[in-house]
């Protein structure tokens, strides 16, 4: 199944030209943000971010977004592009272009191109003003790339005394995305996506949690690779899970966010599960803010662990090369590596409605699975650090301001 986007961009116009009773809305949002590390040798980059290095830059996590709504009482038409300064230069992405259809009051049914569900803030994930920090924890949120998917999703609401419920159900969803930062000149291809995600909420808190069940595709192109993979096999071992190749991945959310007068909890956990060459990982994250009138100091934690098990090559045999061969595979192992975390600090201000200033620091730490191998750089969680470079922590500071009107 594959989804005619254009198709939908019809819809789209042909609905807003053509129908009387339908009404129109039009917001946009963005960031204007600097952020800088506080020592050479380290580079940050994560998905959709330009690298960070040891100087202030003013494009890093600077965006602009674009969002228009065509409604009525029974359909909804959402078109939302966003801007990202990535590698100098600008990449625009379609978020969202979708079509809802309200069967009755509690169930719906969209079609499209959606954003994920998986988290508490997916839906609102590129509007940064509507979130405390400055840069959301990439600890946790990097784990799962897909920030959206074409297919079509079915929505069952209730509001039953105090509290609201909804069920969503995705049958069928797929996106393919390019994915350079992490595997390089590399395209990610998601097919098969089925999700279900349960939000519980009232005035005081909202519980979310979701399931999903993808299979996985991304080639790699390094001739070097597929030589050390050969020789591992002709030698009788079982490389099967050393490839990203209709790799079936899950994974499993759980969210809570609790406000208790000026305070607010904001928590969430995930666990990806894979027999690939993607690590099996729980991460998760935990910020307490409090609200002093327009201001709103935070503090947050988020941490990223891969399972070591993914990084033992104990089992395998390399008789005819010495290990030689057997050493390769580490180093390719030890590049998966993405455990990191991070302790944040910042706050938020309201200058007016639609603007706030942020400021967050965070102090980064990474984890070694096994040898540093690295020639020249290594990656660990999102964070590169020059060969030779015994440091394990590196301080990121970001300022700039977030909007949406």
């Amino acid at each position: 199944m594959r989804l005619n986007n254009f198709i939908i961009s019809v819809i789209f116009l042909a609905s807003s030209l053509l129908a009387d009773n339908f009404e129109t809305s039009f917001n946009y949002f963005g960031n204007l943000t600097a952020s800088s590390l506080n020592k050479d040798k380290f580079y940050i980059k994560g998905y959709q971010v330009d690298d960070i290095q040891d100087y202030f830059e003013l494009s890093t996590y600077s965006k602009l977004g674009f969002q228009t709504m065509i409604y009525n009482d029974k359909f909804t038409f959402v078109a939302q592009a966003v801007s990202h300064y990535v590698d100098d230069s600008l990449n625009l992405d379609l978020t969202w272009l979708n079509a809802k259809y309200k069967i009755r009051d509690d169930f719906t049914i969209r079609v499209g191109r959606i954003q994920s569900a998986m988290f508490l803030n997916s839906d609102v994930r590129d509007i940064d003003y509507v979130n405390t920090w400055a840069i959301e924890p990439n600890a946790f949120y990097t784990m799962l790339p897909m920030r959206y998917y074409d297919g079509l999703d079915i929505s069952y609401e209730k509001v039953i005394g105090d509290y609201y419920i909804n069920i969503i159900i995705t049958p069928y969803g797929e996106v393919s995305a390019d994915i350079d930062d992490m595997v390089s000149g590399s395209t990610l291809d998601v097919s098969d996506m089925h999700m279900v995600s349960l939000v519980l909420s009232n005035n005081d808190f909202k519980f979310k949690t979701s399931y999903a069940q993808v299979t996985m595709n991304i080639p790699i192109y390094d001739v070097n690779y597929h030589s050390i993979i050969q020789t591992l096999q002709d030698e009788g071992n079982d490389i099967s899970k050393y490839n990203y190749i209709d790799k079936k991945i899950s994974f499993l959310t759980l969210g809570l966010e609790y406000n208790y007068e000026n305070y607010s909890f904001l928590t969430e956990i995930a666990k990806r599960d894979s027999v690939s060459l993607l690590p099996d990982t729980i991460a998760y994250y935990t910020m307490l803010s409090y609200r002093y009138d327009k201001f709103i100091p935070f503090i947050m934690y988020s941490s990223n662990n891969n399972d070591s098990s993914h990084f033992d090559t104990t089992n395998i045999n390399d008789t005819a090369t010495n290990g030689v061969t057997k050493t390769e595979l580490e180093k390719i192992l030890y590049q998966t590596n993405d455990s990191q975390r991070t302790f944040s600090i910042g706050f938020r201000y309201d200058l007016k409605t639609g603007i706030a200033l942020k400021f967050q620091v965070d102090k980064i730490f990474i984890k070694n699975y096994g040898t540093d191998y690295s020639d020249s750089v290594k990656r660990l969680g999102y964070t590169q650090i020059d060969a030779g470079v015994k440091d394990d922590n590196v301080y990121q500071t970001t300022i700039g301001l977030s909007f949406a009107f």
